[in-house]
């Protein structure tokens, strides 16, 4: 049964943002394995004082995308900060989303290679954009994954996410 979404913004559209900020721990990540990012949202900088009407979250408790509140159309920009701490100098990592009911999908990005050190601590903001385009991405949830080369440690920040409702 799909989720019930919002409407569209204003004839102009709607422009907010929720800035959710974790407050877990790091987590090591074994090298060439994906693995889960999560984000409670229980961040001392968490402000959800700017988001849109009618969108009251885009994530929920464990740091998945959350598109109920969303029209078809509507859009993301999700800026992510995380702390990577490699076991080897010159680390390539990269994330996905995972996204999709019936036909699973992944949006992949590299995010390059870190050549501080091993064992320098390194901080790494992305940006993401995502969309409802259909109910295959508007019924189902955002999940953030992280894979690297080799061995390390990552500590997530938190997200910010800017909400981009479209105009009717």
């Amino acid at each position: 049964m799909p989720i019930s979404r919002g409407s569209g913004g204003a004839s102009g559209g709607a422009l907010g943002f929720i800035d959710y900020n974790d407050t877990g721990s790091a987590f090591s990540v074994e090298a060439d394995t994906w693995t889960t990012v999560t984000n409670n949202g229980a961040g001392a900088f968490t402000n959800k004082g700017y988001t849109v009407a009618g969108v009251p979250e885009v994530m929920d408790s464990v740091g998945r995308l959350d598109f109920q509140h969303l029209a078809l159309g509507d859009g993301l920009l999700v800026r992510t900060d995380i702390t990577v701490t490699p076991s080897v100098n010159g680390m390539s990592m990269e994330i996905r989303w995972n996204l999709g009911t019936t036909f699973p999908y992944s949006l992949s990005t590299s995010l390059g290679s870190l050549v501080d050190g091993a064992g320098v601590a390194t901080q790494v903001v992305f940006l993401s954009y995502i969309y409802a385009g259909d109910a295959n991405t508007a019924d189902g949830l955002g999940e953030l994954q992280f894979r690297s080369a080799e061995d390390c440690t990552v500590n997530n920040a938190g997200s910010a996410i800017q909400i981009l409702k479209r105009g009717s």
